[in-house]
């Protein structure tokens, strides 16, 4: 990917490699950057980050709080390695990407389970 910027803003983005097919995930990397419902930092549920193992509050109604990357990270770490341990390597679904970009993760599940 190409993507050309004034060293504050996203210009344009396009395919690093010439193709004969278009590909519309390319070029909105400028809307998904500058996007205002864009998650510009790491956040998590209020009653999540009091009791993580019971956490409280209601989901779609609790209260966002801003974390620190590190904190962000730790929380990650501790959830997939409860799921893990919990429900097996099977249980979890490598999925980097949201929306549309999703479907491609999903032909890695298999690859990623064996780690």
């Amino acid at each position: 990917m190409l993507v050309e910027t004034d060293g504050d803003t996203v210009l344009s983005s396009r395919g690093a490699l010439p193709s004969r097919h278009l590909n519309s995930l390319q070029t909105v990397v400028r809307d998904q950057v500058h996007s205002k419902t864009r998650v510009r930092w790491p956040m998590v549920r209020k009653g999540f980050l009091a009791s993580p193992d019971k956490p409280q509050g209601i989901r779609g109604q609790d209260e966002f709080v801003r974390v620190s990357w590190d904190d962000a990270l730790a929380l990650i770490h501790t959830q997939h390695k409860r799921i893990r341990d919990s429900y097996g390597p099977s249980s979890i679904l490598p999925a980097p990407m949201a929306g549309a970009q999703t479907a491609c993760c999903i032909r890695l599940q298999p690859c990623c389970n064996a780690i």
